[in-house]
């Protein structure tokens, strides 16, 4: 099979010419058209129905499911199931839709099997901006996640990805260097959020009883270990009050250290610190509020 043209003052030749099966363009300064006999690009493909917008379908060996490119509206297209022309029209309704549509930014919707109206999921706008109109942004890798590194860091930057957002409860507990202190287990949830690196607690625990304590006095159970960092940056302060103690003190103070799950409780005595186990009894009352880094 061949198509052929004339050309004036020329003999007559082939211009297309199936070899093998395959129809082939035979002159490579031709230009295809359908639905237009004036094509100005190498193919060209004219919206001649105002009902049927799909330019291109592409169908499944059992012409189940199809997928369709198109053009309506001043707004391309390219979906599976369905057609577009200001609105959706469903091909199949038993089968749910996705689609491409690029007009005034780039829109990614998703359509329930049947349905006539697509549901943007996410949009890039012209400007550049990115709305994620449902569902969630899912960071799938761990390690990755939003990265900061176009602006101008500090001198001692380290790190400009925002890689971890978490937040939920943990138990506190006690211990104290000889003796025991036991929680009220009725009052030992606390709460945290982490932000990336820093991890935000707080909360009221309440001591339930206590056999013989002294010295250092812990706070047990941090939902996170804390890092090591150069030098002493890995020491972190947290507010602490504290509510029904025997014997009198001056100031508490709460520090976490170096890869620590737990909070140190001392004593300020004005000029240096004390250990404070033997102040706590039943019912003794520990609010904590502050944060640490990982």
């Amino acid at each position: 099979m061949k198509f052929l043209k004339t050309v004036a003052g020329a003999a007559v030749s082939s211009l297309w010419e199936k070899v093998s099966g395959n129809v082939v363009v035979k002159d490579t300064d031709a230009s295809v058209g359908i639905g237009t006999d004036d094509p100005d690009k190498q193919v060209e493909i004219k919206i001649t129905d105002s009902d049927n917008t799909a330019g291109l379908k592409i169908v499944d060996t059992t012409d189940a499911t199809a997928t369709y490119l198109g053009q309506s509206a001043n707004a391309t297209y390219l979906t599976n199931n369905n057609t577009y022309s200001g609105s959706w029209a469903a091909d199949d309704t038993g089968v749910p839709v996705a689609s491409l549509l690029l007009a005034d930014g780039i829109y990614l919707q998703t359509n329930a099997a049947g349905a006539t109206a697509g549901t943007t999921r996410m949009l890039i706008a012209s400007a550049g901006d990115v709305t994620v109109s449902t569902g969630n942004l899912v960071i799938g890798t761990a390690g990755k996640g939003i990265d900061f590194s176009a602006q101008t860091p500090a001198s001692g930057m380290t790190a400009e990805v925002l890689d971890h957002y978490e937040e939920g409860t943990w138990t506190a507990g006690f211990t104290a260097g000889s003796g025991t202190i036991t929680t009220n287990t009725s009052y030992d949830t606390m709460a945290y959020t982490r932000i990336g690196r820093v991890v935000y607690v707080q909360g009221q625990a309440i001591v339930g009883s206590v056999s013989s304590p002294s010295g250092l006095l812990s706070m047990t159970g941090l939902p996170f270990t804390s890092g090591s960092f150069n030098e002493t940056a890995d020491m972190s302060s947290l507010s602490f009050s504290l509510i029904g103690l025997t014997g009198t003190i001056n100031a508490v103070q709460g520090v976490v250290g170096s890869g620590a799950t737990t909070i140190g409780i001392r004593e300020f005595t004005g000029t240096t610190y004390a250990e404070m186990a033997d102040h706590m009894i039943a019912n003794t009352e520990i609010i904590i509020g502050g944060f640490y880094m990982v």
